[in-house]
């Protein structure tokens, strides 16, 4: 009963105006753009990180406050896409640019429409004005105050470096005069800070610059700077002797002994790179694995067969993590893959292969075979 009384006040009450607590600016051909960005709010699609830097750039560049792009955004746009959001098959990309316009155009040169003052319209323009608020806005700010303070405040504490890399990574194309004070950073006690900058820098220097700083922080102490590299190693090319090529698989090669985080990306780096022999990255790689206790999963055993690794070299490792464990999924996840894995070389030709494989398919079937697999 209390269900239904709820629906019908809003059904009654919902829609009625209430007195108007914003005013937007007057109406300029410079909102158009702002109308762009704003519909982008109501698409059926989840807007990410990248999604909102966009859209406060494009905020950023036109010549309203935070208060008047709230206000358009309840007075103009919302009225006219928020219905989206209530649609089965809702628009995803982009709504149609001379059609929105028009209509956002209509609202504004009409005051605004007594919709966007209702209980029902105030909701709905606020999930909008909040997402704004908490994603947009803050970075709209960082772009409009462009990098000199956050500059300043590199030579600060631990706190307001972090915070400052944290704006120039986001400024971007305002962040080249900060390349030379971020590479200072590559060497800062912290390594999270190090980490922070080599991320940073990745966005704002040159590729020369980058390609010799990224190599570098692979044989960085902290765990952290290293990952951070291994992601965004780029490919050789003609300005890489064979002393600097060598010097990148050595690298490589330590990573792939050491800890399961960074051996998969180290692995995934050998073959983007190109770097031969694959077995010298096989071999690290089954060297690693030689304590290792957590189960492989389907990106181990792709990178098994990339790098030719074979049934007798993972034996021990493949038995030691289908044992009972109370990781139950995980366990059950390599058995899977090690079934697959494993059976491109049933009919192997070295007997050693062949009976390894033959070994491990049973105990990987052990494991399967409680559910009926």
């Amino acid at each position: 009963m209390f269900s239904v009384l709820l629906i019908l006040a809003i059904l009654v009450f919902g829609f009625v105006p209430l007195p108007r607590t914003w005013k937007a600016p007057p109406f300029a051909d410079a909102r158009l753009p702002v109308y762009d960005a704003l519909s982008e709010l109501f698409l059926d699609t989840h807007l990410d990180t990248r999604a909102h830097v966009y859209l406060a750039r494009r905020l950023a560049a036109s010549p309203y406050d935070e208060a008047a792009i709230e206000a358009i955004l309840r007075d103009e746009v919302a009225p006219v896409v928020a219905p989206n959001l209530l649609s089965l098959a809702g628009v995803w990309g982009a709504f149609e640019p001379a059609w929105l316009h028009e209509s956002c155009r209509t609202r504004a040169l009409a005051g605004g429409i007594p919709w966007t003052t209702s209980i029902v319209g105030r909701l709905v323009a606020g999930m909008g004005v909040a997402e704004l608020r908490a994603q947009t806005f803050p970075k709209m700010r960082l772009l409009r105050a462009g990098p000199a303070p956050h500059l300043a405040a590199l030579e600060g504490s631990d706190a307001q470096i972090l915070d400052a890399l944290q704006a120039i990574y986001f400024l971007h194309d305002h962040g080249r005069s900060a390349s030379e004070p971020v590479a200072r950073l590559l060497g800062h006690d912290s390594g999270r800070i190090r980490a922070h900058a080599l991320r940073t820098y990745v966005a704002i220097a040159e590729p020369l610059a980058l390609r010799t700083a990224v190599r570098a922080a692979l044989d960085d102490t902290d765990w952290t700077v290293r990952i951070t590299a291994l992601q965004r190693l780029g490919p050789f090319d003609e300005h890489d002797d064979a002393t600097t090529r060598a010097r990148v698989a050595s690298s490589l090669e330590r990573v792939l002994r050491g800890a399961s985080d960074e051996r998969w990306l180290a692995a995934e780096a050998w073959l983007r790179l190109a770097i031969e022999p694959r077995e010298r990255a096989r071999d690290a790689l089954v060297a690693g694995l030689a304590s290792e206790l957590h189960p492989p999963n389907d990106r181990c055993f792709d990178l098994f067969t990339r790098l030719h690794v074979r049934p007798t070299q993972l034996e021990a490792y493949l038995l030691r993590t289908l044992a009972p464990s109370d990781d139950e999924s995980a366990r059950r996840k390599a058995a899977q893959g090690a079934f697959r894995w494993l059976g491109r070389f049933a009919g192997s030709d070295v007997k050693d292969d062949a009976d390894a494989a033959k070994r491990l398919t049973q105990a990987a079937t052990r494991v399967l075979r409680p559910l009926g697999n």
